[in-house]
């Protein structure tokens, strides 16, 4: 008929293969496993099976010094099936392939050929641009992109996937919690509402839905069995408890030995039984830890944890390294793979993801189901580094004279990798070396860097790199799987002398100049006015394109609205909009031989006094001291907004990159000299929101398409962002297309901004120490024209 495309329709013979079961048996030692193979021929034929070109007899074959099946080494056996008829003539052909390996709960853990073993998980909906039909090859890409940042684990949420994605991990190398077609959230959410009970409760302890589940539970397993990938059962999502699941539960285990995971237990505790493990859903790493101080009797997995819904993501190293000081807890899965959402076009036609209520359903979830790593195209987010750091398997500690390093990898010793030490001085490489390490599996050793850190003055930034010395499917040589960095600062920076500018005080304005530059403070209105940089003769060329001014608000992020940040907040939006300068201001003072004019600002019964300090050679030091009103919270940020020409697009900064970072997600960043695009330093979150901010910024200048423009710089390492819109044009749009055109570039040197937190996105804050701190505030940054 042409509706479908790419179909082949199978003709299956009159005696053929109707069910496969392989299993396998292995010794304690490992020194020998015996695979079993138990089929049913539809029709009077036989059949015979060779594995790696051994027979099976009687259905069975030895594999002596058996290459074991584990993410880290996914091999596999191959099996040949064939299916004779009556006369002996071949029938049907069916190849397998077979992994040999253990997994069960041994000694109270989790463990995988013996080895206790830590998810470093995501979860994963089949859902693409397309929708939830995917192609193997967008399957395939997926599941690279995850192999190379270090994700070993995927729970199927909250359903079977297709059956060329179990295929695929089996030959990638991943741990796959497969997940049975249940959920039933809506009465889940009736009961914690308290407007339904437990007996309400669907499927809860009604008979007449436990045919329905068997049926779901034995066709999963009986199509995925064969798996060595599959490490788990998961009896469904977010249904309660209740003897119905229960069965399905006792269902899984008659049928095979792995182990059984059902997470809603945990708010329905009448068949405790129903798990082989304690399981959550968003429990601070905190809390698990509590937990597991009490119940020592199961092993512990979140489920679902770190809830990346838009720029979070924040704090994730307590549940990692947790993993790796309290035994029982075995690691968890992100929530989740990649964003959801569609592309669409406009009533101007111009093209979008659209999301909950863009196709003007109702109800809706909003932006909600924006939680991946991946944007909903499959590209990363700078969420995906943070996550392929947290779940490193090599960890490098570098200091001065040498590095550590931890082999948490389970199989692998770390010479299968290459060892690349490099030294920089104020960014700039200057040493590059190889060294040679073969730490063990679990082991930890020592190493003396290759060079001495000179005691020329400078900063010095060791990075040990340990990258792939042999190409694999997900990568070739010299991708990095892992890395440490080590900072280390020598001597003292010496302070520049010049002569002292001029000063032209006026009745509505105070002017200084020099040389190459012109500043005008403003009287009138309270603020700086021009920063004129070049050839004096000619005026020089204007870089300000508005007055810069305090600011304390940021566009709120998915976590923030989901907390009502707008509105415990707010007084910090007031405060940078409408700060009002007090009519005493402002003055000015020599101060050796720079100018110094100061302003303060009342923000409520609040304070901000701003001080400019300019030099001979027109470098202005800006000094801000912030007095908070009484019971003011913790401000979204701390810093100073400038607008300056649209023409400086050119960003170049010394500090962490090269990728988006915040106070509680930067472990994945390193100290370096990086550039970028201006009017792409936005990231595009599904709804936009706070972005594009960089860590530890020593320096940074944005410049034009010659090289002219403004240098930014501080003693202290600040917080630095650009991009072409203030945070309250960030904060009106709700899809990025709908951001407005645009005629200058916003610069946002900072203190501090409050991290992303993620946790969960409907209520989880910022850990404290991630956020400013409460009281007085100060910050000092510098800027000068190039």
């Amino acid at each position: 008929s042409g509706l479908f495309r790419d179909v082949t329709l199978l003709r299956l013979p009159a005696t053929h293969l109707a069910d496969i079961r392989i299993t396998t048996e292995l010794a304690a030692d490992h020194s020998v496993a015996t695979v079993r193979l138990a089929a049913t021929v539809e029709g009077p034929g036989t059949i015979q099976a060779r594995l790696q070109g051994v027979e099976l007899v009687d259905g069975a074959v030895e594999v002596p010094n058996p290459q074991l099946w584990s993410a880290e080494d996914p091999h596999l056996y191959d099996l040949l099936i064939e299916v004779l008829d009556e006369a002996g003539n071949v029938t049907e052909l069916v190849p397998q392939r077979v992994g040999i390996r253990s997994f069960g709960i041994e000694d109270g853990l989790l463990k995988i050929n013996g080895k206790r073993v830590v998810f470093h998980g995501v979860n994963r909906h089949e859902f693409g641009p397309h929708g939830r039909v995917m192609t193997e090859a967008e399957i395939r890409n997926d599941l690279l992109l995850l192999k190379a940042h270090n994700i070993n684990a995927i729970r199927t949420s909250h359903y079977p996937n297709s059956s060329c994605f179990y295929r695929l991990c089996d030959e990638l190398g991943f741990y796959v919690i497969d997940e049975m077609n249940l959920e039933s959230h809506g009465m889940m959410d009736a009961i914690t509402q308290q407007r339904a009970t437990l007996a309400d409760m669907i499927p809860g302890d009604k008979p007449e839905w436990l045919p329905t589940l068997l049926y779901r539970a034995e066709n999963m397993v009986n199509r995925d069995i064969n798996h060595p990938s599959v490490v788990m059962w998961s009896c469904g999502n977010e249904s309660m408890g209740g003897s119905t699941i229960a069965e399905v539960a006792n269902w899984f285990r008659a049928h095979d030995s792995r182990p059984v995971h059902y997470e809603s237990i945990y708010w329905d505790k009448r068949h405790p039984d129903t798990s082989d493990v304690h399981s959550r859903m968003y429990a601070p790493a905190a809390e698990v830890e509590a937990y597991l101080q009490e119940h020592r009797d199961k092993p512990y997995v979140l489920c679902e944890y770190a809830h990346s819904m838009g720029n979070s993501f924040g704090a994730v190293a307590k549940y990692t390294e947790l993993a790796y000081r309290e035994p029982l807890y075995q690691g968890g899965f992100i929530w989740d793979f990649a964003d959801q959402a569609l592309p669409a076009r406009d009533s101007h036609g111009r093209e979008f993801f659209a999301y909950g209520g863009d196709h003007q359903e109702a109800p809706h979830d909003g932006d909600f189901s924006g939680n991946g790593l991946l944007f909903a195209d499959h590209t990363p987010k700078p969420l995906l580094a943070e996550a392929k750091h947290h779940y490193r398997s090599i960890v490098v500690d570098v200091d001065r004279d040498g590095f550590t390093v931890t082999n948490r990898f389970l199989f692998t010793r770390t010479s299968h990798y290459q060892c690349v030490v490099i030294l920089a001085r104020d960014g700039v490489e200057v040493e590059r070396m190889a060294v040679d390490t073969d730490v063990a599996p679990g082991e930890q050793a020592r190493y003396r860097l290759p060079f001495t850190v000179p005691e020329a003055a400078g900063e010095y930034a060791v990075t040990v790199s340990f990258q792939l010395a042999t190409p694999t499917p997900w990568a070739g040589v010299g991708h990095e799987v892992a890395f440490g960095q080590g900072i280390f600062p020598v001597g003292q920076r010496v302070s520049r002398r010049c002569d002292r500018p001029e000063v032209i005080d006026g009745i509505q304005n105070i002017g200084v100049r020099g040389e190459q530059f012109q500043v005008l403070f403003s009287r009138l209105f309270g603020g700086l006015m021009s920063y004129r940089y070049g050839n004096v003769h000619d005026g020089g060329r204007e870089w300000l394109r508005g007055m810069p001014h305090a600011n304390f608000w940021h566009a709120p992020t998915s976590n923030e609205r989901a907390w009502s940040m707008p509105e415990r907040d707010g007084v910090w939006l007031l405060a940078s909009r409408y700060a009002r300068p007090e009519q005493t201001g402002p003055h000015w003072e020599w101060q050796g031989d720079r100018v110094q004019v100061s302003y303060s600002y009342r923000l409520q019964d609040g304070r901000c006094d701003i001080t400019y300090l300019v030099d001979g050679r027109g470098r202005v030091q800006v000094d801000m001291h912030v007095i908070p009103g009484v019971g003011w919270p913790d401000a979204p940020e701390c810093g100073l907004l400038m607008p300056v020409a649209p023409e400086l697009t050119r960003l170049r900064w010394y500090g962490l990159g090269p990728h988006e970072s915040y106070v509680d997600r930067c472990g994945s960043a390193r100290l370096g000299i990086w550039e970028d695009d201006v009017t792409t330093m936005l990231t595009p979150y599904l709804r936009p929101q706070e972005a594009g901010n960089r860590m530890g910024v020593r320096w940074a200048t944005v410049t034009d398409a010659h090289g002219r423009g403004l240098r930014l710089g501080t003693d202290t390492p600040m917080e630095f962002s650009a991009l072409p819109w203030t945070p309250f044009e960030v904060e009106n749009a709700t899809h990025p297309h709908e951001l407005p055109l645009t005629n200058r570039t916003v610069l946002r040197p900072a203190l501090m901004r409050r991290g992303v937190a993620g946790d969960d996105t409907w209520g989880a804050m910022t850990h404290p120490e991630y956020r400013l701190p409460a009281g007085e505030l100060r910050f000092s940054f510098w800027f000068e024209g190039i």
